[in-house]
């Protein structure tokens, strides 16, 4: 791709209009914002542009661009990901691991009581990150499903089911210390 700026600047005017709208749509596919989308779609131009000869198939044109937004897609999730378990899961955990049921117990109930708060901190952090934000957000916080879909950028289908899936999980997992658990929907 060397050449003058005229006969650069036509060739990627030519790549837009035939490829723009097959990396807009792969963009689209992957994003949840469409303004997200038409900025990586600029920036995916931008960079293969500024790239200059890293183009060496001219055949190969809209690989190279859908390559190119792959790794703009990548940038973008990486600058955009959640704390994988947040700080108020944390506190959460350690302070159910401190202080578990303020109701009175039985005498070996400490000890039970700081397994089972040992247990589910272990079954929290092995959740999947957006299993465990659901379960803190949705179960821990109490927000409601549709405020969960603002902060996350999740559907409301979407929160629904991974907050049901990290509470099933938890519970399979807590049914193999306290069986009782088990028999629980």
């Amino acid at each position: 791709m060397s050449g003058g700026g005229g006969s650069t600047a036509g060739f990627w005017r030519t790549a837009y209009a035939e490829h723009g709208t097959a990396v807009y749509a792969f963009l689209c596919s992957r994003l949840r914002r469409r303004e997200d989308a038409e900025d990586l779609l600029h920036e995916t131009f931008v960079r293969a542009i500024r790239a200059g000869d890293a183009l060496r198939d001219t055949g190969k044109v809209r690989s190279y661009l859908l390559s190119i937004a792959h790794r703009q897609l990548l940038n973008h999730h990486r600058s955009r990901r959640e704390p994988l378990f947040s700080e108020q899961g944390e506190m959460f955990a350690e302070e159910l691991a401190e202080h578990p049921d303020p109701r009175p117990a039985a005498p070996d109930a400490p000890v039970a009581e700081r397994e089972l708060a040992a247990h589910l901190a272990a079954e929290l952090s092995a959740l999947p990150a957006s299993l465990r934000q659901a379960f803190e957000l949705g179960a821990v916080q109490k927000l409601p499903y549709a405020e969960i879909a603002a902060r996350t950028g999740w559907s409301l289908s979407l929160v629904k089911v991974n907050v049901y899936r990290a509470r099933k999980r938890l519970i399979a997992g807590l049914a193999r210390v306290v069986p009782e658990l088990g028999r629980v929907s």
